[in-house]
């Protein structure tokens, strides 16, 4: 089993002192964005391309197409917070389902987007359950409407960030929700993006080192998996889009 490092990490984004007006390309090899519950193919408001996950080649067809495994469905609040894409639409899933992504090896960013509201007559409370991908766990018993509640937030959605390693021998990465016992789980949008090697992690035989003396020392290898709690940009005098992440990156 592999383990789950949940790290506060800096990130320090580097820019021009120019500012950037117009949109970056996804300089990524994989750059995926699954719109899920949406039978089109829709742009978000920040001018990006979300593909709708009805007959996607991304999902697990024979899930899918099994009855009452998992169904499309619409959010029945629209809070002014709320963008549409990907949030208006969801995919609900009453039992264990698997999105399988065709990746090269390396490092990957996996983003997971939450709108907790009512889908098809299954209250937001109802929902609960655990998130895998690849052997290591991300989300156990996860609630997405008790974590927005905790945040306080005048925006009730919730994006979790992820950094896992594909190692070379693996070319598919699948990303599986599950249900708690009489529970249903659901999902509004997800994101893969790949990243540059040793960015964040390093080789088994020479891992990055966070804390550098001889009595506490976090050391992260390609064996460990991430998630992202902060990212500040040192200096910064306002938040930065994703868009606007000249590494193709889409870190906010």
């Amino acid at each position: 089993m592999h383990s789950l490092a949940i790290c506060l990490l800096f990130f320090h984004l580097l820019f021009s002192t120019i500012a950037i007006e117009t949109q970056q390309p996804c300089k990524s090899t994989e750059c995926y964005l699954l719109n899920c519950g949406s039978s089109s193919n829709l742009k978000s408001s920040d001018n990006r391309y979300w593909e709708g996950d009805n007959h996607s080649s991304f999902s697990d067809q024979p899930k899918i197409l099994e009855a009452g495994s998992s169904s499309a469905s619409n959010a029945s609040e629209k809070d002014p917070f709320v963008p549409q894409v990907p949030f208006m639409t969801a995919r609900i899933f009453l039992s264990k389902f698997t999105y399988s992504f065709p990746v090269t090896s390396g490092q990957k960013f996996i983003r997971l987007y939450f709108y907790p509201a009512t889908y098809s007559g299954h209250a937001k409370s109802q929902f609960f359950f655990s998130i895998t991908a690849n052997g290591f766990t991300l989300t156990k018993n996860f609630s997405a409407y008790l974590t927005a509640s905790a945040m306080n937030s005048p925006n009730p959605t919730l994006e979790k960030e992820f950094i896992v390693n594909m190692p070379k021998n693996e070319r598919l990465l699948n990303i599986t929700f599950n249900p708690s016992p009489s529970s249903y789980a659901f999902i509004n949008g997800i994101e893969v993006v790949s990243m540059p090697e040793n960015l964040y992690l390093g080789p088994i035989d020479k891992p990055i080192v966070f804390v550098n003396n001889m009595e506490t020392s976090i050391q992260l290898d390609m064996g460990t998996a991430l998630e992202t709690v902060y990212r500040v940009s040192v200096g910064g005098g306002q938040m930065i889009s994703g868009v606007n992440d000249t590494a193709g990156m889409f870190r906010t």
